[in-house]
């Protein structure tokens, strides 16, 4: 008797578990599990040089104002930087408006530089514009100052003639980092899961 008791416990136990991992992730629209993906591309400017760029990215948002979201570019500069960028997103809301626009504020790590893997910040804003249902297209611009790009030490190999022999000598030279200001103007598309 007590053992069937206990089975039916433990019956309940796993249709109420079961039932709750199921509302847990199946839940379509909470403000804790509001995703988007998309992408971005268009012209970006790297200390002067002029490129062209995309960018995959994704975001979460946690309510109608904050998000988060990160973003991995692939510039056609010289060398090809590829630029990873986490960022925090807010949300300023128009009434009576469906046009939503935001600024956003985030680090960076460029790696494919001179010198590189660098640091940097990248600061900017955007408008997202519904086109149909949980679709938008977002103009955007980003722009910040990147950190020490271009520094090292870097091998000097010397050539000579030395009492009638072809001599090699070798030595390294130190080379500043300098910073680069980043600029980047794009049109992206976002679909909210």
């Amino acid at each position: 008797m007590r053992f069937n008791k206990g089975k039916q416990t433990m019956k309940r136990y796993l249709v109420m578990s079961a039932v709750t991992l199921s509302l847990l992730a199946c839940t379509s629209r909470g403000l804790s599990q509001h995703w988007s993906l998309g992408g971005n591309t268009g012209l970006s400017l790297l200390s002067g040089s002029a490129g062209f760029q995309i960018s995959p990215t994704v975001e979460m948002r946690f309510n109608q104002h904050i998000a988060v979201g990160s973003e991995f570019s692939i510039n056609t500069h010289y060398g090809a930087p590829i630029i990873w960028h986490p960022y925090f997103k807010y949300r300023i809301a128009i009434r009576n408006s469906r046009l939503d626009p935001y600024a956003s504020v985030g680090p960076l790590l460029a790696f494919n530089v001179p010198g590189g893997p660098c640091f940097g910040f990248l600061f900017g804003g955007g408008l997202n514009i519904p086109i149909a249902n949980r679709l938008s297209i977002v103009p955007s611009f980003v722009a910040g100052p990147i950190f020490g790009v271009g520094g090292g030490v870097r091998p000097l190999v010397l050539t000579g003639w030395y009492w009638g022999y072809f001599t090699y000598g070798m030595t390294t030279y130190t080379v500043p980092s300098t910073t680069v200001f980043a600029f980047s103007l794009r049109g992206g598309i976002r679909y909210e899961l």
